[in-house]
Parts: structure tokens; sequence; C-alpha cells
């Protein structure tokens, strides 16, 4: 047995952490100094997000650029601008190259992921993507044999016609085609990266999919099926539940569930998914205290293209918010900045941390219906 795990290491990419103390190091500090929530922070963040590209090839019906007045800048991150801050964090284990714009929109994409791969040989580097663009800016082969880790395809329908009306697009075949080429270009290739995954987002129009989602994705033969992923907010987005009733939730789940189980999925089955009537009989009680369990003050941050550092990844005004600027400076001292430290120690005493985050966790609408 310890022969088997010591083998299992060394076939991933794990093993560099061998030659990296620093970094073993780096993540145990982290998850103390998240535990205790500490104010002034020695440790940096192990996960990253770096928003390689706001601009997106789709509009869909759940995307928060579908809001009226929200005008964000738009534009791609500079390869030189990229390697400038990736190089800040040389202690990360995780780097996501997506935020709310498409990766394969970036003209450079592939320069990216090699820096990346350069600058973090033990990393495990990883974006969502639409698919869409597969087969005409990039190639199969190009994106299996780039340096990802993971590579996550958002589906959110099982079904074209569905796929037409969240999507906003008649490409749901093209989609589940180069889902295929890329799982068959691996296997050609002789490769076990990048690890396929898939997402779905449970909407008004899409939501009784959800089981068939399951189904589809074990046809497929992906690494990794995402629990199907509530909208609950205020925000922007397309709701996520306020036509869909709680037994209607409820007994959706449940069904996925079942699906999940019966196939042997490779999908989480915790959370919501392992007692969807518990979960939502305390809903509104335990969303009111989700802020205190927020980790994006000591670990998860996220980056425009434009080098800000942002609020979270589950709020538009990360967008807008900003706790400073990488390029301006360094993000050691941004860090531990008066104004971080102050929203540290607001989350230590249990109060809100930002204005922003009452919208998101502590008044979450619209509210299911009943």
């Amino acid at each position: 047995m310890p022969g088997q795990r010591v083998f299992k290491v060394l076939r991933s990419s794990g093993w560099r952490l061998l030659l990296r103390p620093d970094v073993a190091y780096n993540w145990w500090l982290n998850r103390r100094e998240l535990a205790r929530k500490a104010v002034r922070v020695r440790s940096m963040p192990s996960k990253i997000e770096i928003e390689i590209s706001n601009r997106c090839n789709l509009a869909c019906l759940h995307c928060i650029r579908r809001r009226p007045d929200f005008h964000p800048r738009l534009g791609d991150m500079s390869c030189e601008t990229f390697e400038a801050i990736l190089r800040q964090f040389p202690r990360a284990l995780t780097l996501t190259l997506t935020g709310f714009g498409e990766m394969l929109m970036h003209p450079q994409f592939l320069e990216i992921v090699a820096t990346a791969r350069r600058i973090l040989p033990h990393a495990n580097i990883l974006g969502y993507t639409n698919g869409l663009l597969i087969g005409k800016r990039y190639s199969a082969e190009e994106i299996v044999r780039s340096g990802l880790g993971q590579i996550h395809f958002s589906l959110d329908a099982a079904t074209p016609e569905t796929y037409r009306k969240v999507r906003n697009s008649e490409e749901f075949d093209r989609l589940v085609g180069n889902i295929r080429d890329v799982l068959e270009t691996r296997k050609r290739l002789g490769l076990r990266k990048p690890i396929v995954g898939v997402n779905f987002t449970i909407m008004n129009d899409n939501f009784q999919e959800a089981p068939e989602y399951v189904k589809l994705a074990v046809g497929l033969g992906v690494d990794y099926i995402a629990r199907p992923a509530l909208i609950m907010t205020a925000w922007g987005y397309h709701d996520g539940a306020a036509r869909i009733t709680r037994q209607e939730l409820i007994d959706v789940l449940r069904e996925t569930r079942r699906v999940a189980e019966e196939l042997r999925a490779p999908m989480p089955l915790t959370d919501y998914m392992s007692d969807p009537d518990g979960f939502f009989a305390d809903y509104y009680e335990n969303r009111r205290d989700a802020y205190k369990h927020c980790i994006f003050l000591w670990n998860h941050v996220q980056i425009d293209p434009f080098g800000n550092l942002k609020l979270c990844c589950a709020h538009p005004a990360a967008s807008i918010y900003s706790w400073g600027n990488l390029l301006e400076t360094p993000f050691r001292e941004l860090w531990n900045s008066e104004a971080l430290q102050a929203a540290r120690r607001a989350m230590r005493e249990g109060r809100l941390p930002a204005a922003p985050c009452a919208q998101t966790c502590v008044e979450p609408d619209p509210i299911l219906a009943d």
C-alpha cells in the first residue's frame, strides 16, 4: 500500500512539491492562518485566479454582462503583464485562468499557459470554457498539449433546445463534439492530462435537465462532473430559482443524485446534494452566516485583466471593487494593507468585511418560491 501511494504521487505532478518545501510550508501556514482568521498574515494565497480575458463569444442568459447597468472595461491581459503578476505568487498551488470571460478568447492563450507552466511547474493550472472556440481558434491537440492540468466545459444543458435558451447559441452539438475530441485526443497522445470536467448552472429554463446532464457527461466519459450549481443572488444573473418552487428544486436534485449513484458518476454528492430537504429547510439561516466562512481574504484571490485585486468571484462588484492594483503596488504590500487587515478584523468579529458582501451572502435574492 505505501508503495502504491508513492507511485501515485510520482505519476501526478504532486511529486514536484518534494522539490519545493517552501510551497508546502506556505500551504500549511495558510491553512493555520485561515483557521484562526489572522488579521496580519505571513502566508501567501495558494489559490489564485487571473482573469486573462473578460471578453466572451457568448451572451448567456445567466451572465452578469446581460445586466443593462453593468458596463465593465473589457480587454485581454498582455503576456508581459501576466508574467509580471504571476511572478508575485511563486508559492501558488492552483492557478485558474478564468473569471467572467472566456479564456480561449485570448489571442495568446497557448503562450499564457506555457508561461504559467514555466513559472509554476508545481501548480495545477486550470480554466473554465464554453468550449466553442476549440476547432476554430485552437485545435483539440493544442489544448491537450498546452500544459493545462484541468479544463472544465460549461454545458448548462442536455439538449440543443435548452442550450439555445440559456446560452443563446445553436452550437450545442459542436460543444459536445469538442469535449469528445479533447478526450479522444488525450487518449491518442497517451496523456493523463488535462483532466476534463463539465459544469451545469441551474436556471429556470434548464433545471429539469440536471439528471440528463449527468447521463450525458457519463456517456462522454469525462473525469469530473460538477454538482448542478445554484444561483440565488440579486445582482444581475438571470435568477436561478424565482419560478422554481422549493419542492421542484428538491425533487430535481434528488433525481440527479439518484442518477449519479446509479451510473457511479464522478460527481461529488456533498452539501445540498447529500440532503436537499435538509439543506433548504435551513437555507436562509445558513445563508445569512455564509460570509463567516469566506476564504477570499486569506486564500483564493482574483485579479482582473488590468491587474486589479478583486473582491471575490461571487459578486459583480468584484469587477469594479478593488483592493488595489498589482501593477502599481506589489501584492505583498496589498495583502497586508490597512483595508485588507480591516476586512479580516471585521470577519474575525463576525461583521461583514465589505458592503457588497451583504447582497451576496446575507440577503440572497430572489427568494425561493413556495
